[in-house]
Parts: C-alpha cells; structure tokens; sequence
C-alpha cells in the first residue's frame, strides 16, 4: 500500500491536507481519500477511473484534488491507463514521452487544477484539434453524453 500526501482545493479557494492510499489486488485498483472530514474508498481496474471516480465524489463536495490527475491538460492514452501515467495534451499537438506526468503527483498551479467534465472536455477538443476523422468523434460525444 502507498500513501500519498496531497492538497485540496475547496469552493472557497482555501487548501488543505489529504491523505490518499492506493494498492492493487490481482486486477484491480484500490484508492482510499480521507480528509478531516471525510473519508472515501473506491476500486476500478485503471489509476485513472479510480482517481475520476474519487474526483466526481469531491466534486460533490466541492473540492478538487490538487494533483496532475486533476490537471485540464492531463488525460491517460489508452495504453497507459493501465499504470499511472498519462500525458499532458497541448492542442493540435501530438502528446510525447516528455508529456508525461505520474497522475498522482501534486500539482500546485491552482488554474489547472479543473473538473471530471472540463478535463474530459479538453481531451475531446484535443482529439479534434489534429483529427479529421468524424467517426472518432461522433463515438467520443455519444459515449461522454
């Protein structure tokens, strides 16, 4: 099991601790959150979902993680999903080795720090920035509706 330290950003822009706990079990991806006032568990088969499911809970609450999983830039390829990594997308770029980022590293710039929704936005209109192919986006926008 690894233990993770991370900042919080609420509503208000105040920050604060968090702890997040990941470990595997055969398939599986195990994620715990806690902070002083709650606390969260979830499994997925990637890093990413789990991370994304734990966001979408917060988001609830009106907090965001601040960590480069969070980032409006960042979304894993479908390769990558399976460890931690994933890249940095920069419009009508293709994403590179050096684009790539631990998901579960800080991330201090509070103006990248964004929603499930705008990131998963970003990545789409990434996708369309060097990409002609309509099929690829008709299927992206059926499937995040």
């Amino acid at each position: 099991m690894e233990k993770l330290s991370l900042k919080i950003l609420d509503g208000k822009g105040l920050i604060y601790d968090c702890i997040m706990q990941i470990s595997y079990k055969e398939d599986q991806v195990f994620l715990s959150y806690y902070d002083e006032l709650i606390s969260l568990e979830v499994n997925s088969s990637f890093p990413f979902m789990a991370l994304v499911d734990i966001r979408n809970e917060l988001e609830k609450l009106d907090k965001k993680i601040m960590c480069k999983g969070s980032r409006i830039d960042v979304y894993p390829s479908g390769m990558s999903m399976v460890g931690r990594n994933a890249y940095i997308l920069r419009q009508g770029k293709q994403a590179l080795t050096d684009d790539i980022v631990d998901i579960f590293d800080e991330e201090l710039d509070l103006g990248l720090i964004s929603s499930v929704k705008e990131q998963l936005e970003y990545r789409n209109n990434w996708i369309r920035s060097f990409t002609k192919n309509a099929k690829i986006l008709e299927y992206l926008d059926r499937k995040n509706k």
